[in-house]
């Protein structure tokens, strides 16, 4: 035979004073419901303190007072559901003030005699979650530091190695180009005696024009190695802390997509980037900018569906406000409203399965008003996405040139 279930004011009333005294000693807000009508029945004072409420308000209204719109039925859900999976767990809730928190909630079942009724405790949880939230995050960031470090220690170890032997190719290179220009004079000279002949597989009258070609590509690709390495043992170099320095932006921008280039030709056949050659200078850490910009560029990279799709990046000068400006925008599917309220909260990503921590815009943005500084996100889905940075120009130094036009370019062709 089922068990009757009834509320507190139907319990003898020696019973509904000891439940009274027993809910009424805990330190967290205690709310006792009817398990058919999902009521209230009884509550102790510190429900009353936690949702800023009378007795019998919370009594005649229940959780409708305090839950946000459209969450009562999963409110009443999660207590009253009959052998429920999940005996605890977090819900959204409307401080006194119209802040929204977080409500820890664990409900239970008890049976006085022949009655059951639902014990429930909740307590407000926020401040808990954010201060763990904050000791993840600085946790987080002590790994990302370490990780830098570390990182920075490798790239300078490579870069040697790799400058090493660089260092012979172009030195060797010079060698092999002073040679040919000796030795031409001479095969020309049995050319004319003895008629076209074959050099290393190739006819000399086709080599005259094959190995100017391949030396200057060997100086060319020995070059970029050179800019490469430079640009990477810039980047590791641990002044990140100094800001003071003066940055030439343009620079930066440059070196930032000089090292994207392999993510670049893998995501798209359509980057450009457009950069004011008389750009003024910033104040601050070019490599913790050039952070910045490369992790912009990853992320539109990626948001791309296909290698049709364009990412674009832009600097130039607003004379207006005296301000240096970013732009970096692709064509991906763009951002919705929901996502875009939490690009720039720590540990959020849409790129978990990627390896993505959720830091990297969270720590772009820290670095960009560490610049004094702004980074604004617009994008509207099935629209694509644009990063406006806009840094503070060194005053002074701002030159009286920018009616020119500025220099445009393809990388990934």
């Amino acid at each position: 035979m089922r068990k009757s279930r009834c509320s507190a004011s139907s319990l003898p009333h020696e019973e509904v004073d000891i439940l009274r005294q027993f809910i009424e000693q805990c330190d967290d807000a205690v709310l006792v419901f009817d398990p058919d009508r999902c009521a209230v029945t009884d509550l102790n004072t510190a429900a009353c303190k936690l949702f800023d409420l009378d007795r019998e308000m919370l009594i005649n209204n229940g959780p409708r007072l305090f839950c946000e719109p459209g969450e009562l039925d999963n409110i009443k859900r999660l207590i009253c559901a009959p052998d429920p999976e999940v005996r605890t767990c977090t819900v959204t809730y409307m401080r006194p003030d119209g802040t929204r928190s977080v409500l820890g909630l664990r409900r239970n079942h008890i049976r006085l005699r022949d009655s059951e009724m639902i014990y429930c405790v909740m307590r407000d949880v926020g401040e808990e979650i954010r201060r763990h939230e904050e000791d993840r995050f600085r946790q987080a960031q002590l790994i990302h530091v370490n990780k830098m470090a570390a990182l920075g220690i490798l790239v300078a170890s490579v870069a040697h190695e790799i400058s090493n032997p660089n260092n012979f190719i172009m030195h060797n290179n010079r060698i092999l180009a002073d040679i040919w220009k000796d030795v031409l004079p001479v095969l020309r000279t049995y050319y004319s005696e003895n008629g076209d002949y074959y050099v290393g597989g190739v006819p000399l009258s086709e080599l005259e024009e094959v190995v100017p070609k391949l030396v200057y590509g060997m100086h060319d690709g020995s070059e970029r190695i050179s800019n490469i390495v430079r640009n990477l043992l810039d980047f590791a170099r641990s002044d990140g802390m100094h800001l003071d320095s003066l940055v030439d932006l343009a620079k930066a921008v440059g070196n930032a997509v000089t090292m994207m280039r392999t993510e670049i030709i893998k995501h798209t056949n359509a980057f450009s980037i457009q950069i004011d050659e008389h750009l003024p200078q910033v104040r601050g850490s070019s490599q913790e900018l050039e952070q910045v910009i490369i992790n912009l560029v990853l992320n539109a990279l990626q948001s791309l569906e296909d290698r049709s799709r364009r990412v674009t990046v832009t600097a130039e000068f607003d004379a207006g406000t005296e301000q240096c400006l970013v732009r970096v925008s692709d064509e991906g599917p763009g951002i919705s409203k929901e996502l875009m309220a939490r690009i720039m909260d720590p540990f959020f990503s849409t790129k978990f399965d990627r390896g993505g921590t959720g830091l990297g815009l969270y720590i772009s943005d820290s670095i960009i008003r560490k610049h004094k500084g702004t980074m604004v996100f617009t994008s509207e889905p099935g629209a694509g996405t644009t990063v406006t940075i806009r840094l503070p120009a060194v005053r002074g130094i701002i030159e009286n040139e920018h009616g020119k036009e500025p220099v445009a370019s393809d990388t990934a062709r």
